[in-house]
Formats: structure tokens, sequence, C-alpha cells
């Protein structure tokens, strides 16, 4: 497991001691300042590029997220198999919706927080979705924000979402998961 989740950290800190170096270097004029100062430079780059090439847990949590929306929007029989088979409710639930709803181009997933749990076997996440809707029989209802905590389990080394709560995208209340009410 890796310490951070975004490179930045590092980055500042190895920056910030760079700059307190070559203002050593400007006061004293001795080679030593500079030359640490070239190495926190080089040592914030390659902070940056070590941090990219790992992805945690949280990272991949989201990925599915991102990838299980993308193939819901395309409506691809595919979205299935990021349903845990654990939960035939939920698997019924997301084949409906996918009958019922069309998600036009302009979905947008922001605002992740993640907390793995059970020893890196369990992750909640909690994001945003905005998007245009189009529900059989209406029509099209506009856009629609909706918030969500969802409960993904590791099965076979994959996450796989195991439940769902959709919740109001300001207040703390659950809302059904088929509602039309978003807020």
């Amino acid at each position: 497991m890796w310490f951070t989740e975004n490179p930045w950290p590092g980055v500042v800190a190895c920056g910030l001691l760079a700059l307190g170096s070559f203002i050593l270097y400007a006061n004293a004029q001795r080679p030593r300042y500079l030359t640490a100062g070239i190495v926190f430079v080089l040592l914030a780059g390659l902070c940056y590029l070590v941090e990219r090439s790992i992805e945690t847990d949280g990272e991949r949590a989201i990925a599915v997220i991102q990838a299980m929306a993308s193939d819901f929007q395309q409506e691809s029989p595919r979205t299935l198999d990021y349903v845990s088979q654990q939960s035939p409710d939920l698997r019924a639930q997301v084949a409906t919706a996918m009958e019922m709803v069309d998600v036009d181009e302009d979905l947008r997933l922001t605002d992740f927080r993640v907390r793995v749990t059970n020893e890196g076997s369990r992750a909640q996440v909690h994001f945003r979705a905005n998007a245009t809707l189009k529900v059989q029989h209406i029509g099209s209802v506009g856009r629609q924000p909706a918030r969500f905590e969802v409960t993904l389990a590791r099965e076979q080394g994959d996450w796989k979402l195991f439940s769902v709560r959709r919740l109001h995208p300001i207040k703390d209340e659950q809302l059904d998961l088929m509602s039309q009410q978003s807020h």
C-alpha cells in the first residue's frame, strides 16, 4: 500500500528543500548547496514519476466506478460484470435501470472519497454524478444531480459493486435508488 493518493506532498517537500539549498548557495557560494539543490529538484521529479506509476486500491476502486458508469452510459451488457454475483437484487436493479434510462454524453463523476476497509477487501466510495437523463415513457428530465455511496467488494482480485446508497445531492438523506426525485 502506498502512503499517498497524489504526488504533491513529496514534490512540494523536495521543492522546498531545493529552494532552501539554492538560497544557502546564493549566500555562501558553496558547491555542496548547489549540488543539494539539484539533487532535490531531481528527487521532486522522481517522486512525481514514482507516485504516478503506483495505483492504490482507492484509485482502482474509482477506476472501476468510472468504467462501470461509462459502460452503463453506452448500455453495454458488460455493465453487469461490475456487479457482484453476491448481490442479485442489485444486479436486477442495474439491468432494469439500463432499460429505463438513457444517460447523455454530459455525464460527470466528481468529488470522489474512498475508504478501503476490512484489510483491503472492501472499499466505500462516495461520489457525485451529474448528467442529462431520458427516462422511458417520460422523455428528457433534464440535468439531474445525484450523490452515491457505494460499497465495492474484492472478488478474485477485482473490485465488484456490492451495495449502493443513493443520497440527496445536498442533504444527508437517503433516496430510493430508482426514484425519479433528485432534489
